[in-house]
């Protein structure tokens, strides 16, 4: 109903355009390919903790 699903881009790029740290993590402003030539803006939220952490993206 909505078409088909757009290719996956193996390796998109992405610019950091600011960055902020918070109490325990660092929260940056980043733009990335989402389709084709096309990029988004989103925030990159990734923790302070050493080693393998989460991290959260978020694009509204």
């Amino acid at each position: 109903m909505m078409g088909e699903w757009p290719e996956l881009i193996n390796n998109p790029q992405m610019e950091i355009m600011d960055s902020i740290h918070g109490d325990n993590f660092t929260q940056y402003k980043i733009k990335f390919e989402w389709f084709k030539n096309e990029k988004t803006g989103a925030y990159l939220l990734i923790p302070d903790a050493k080693g393998i952490k989460p991290a959260v993206i978020t694009v509204f």
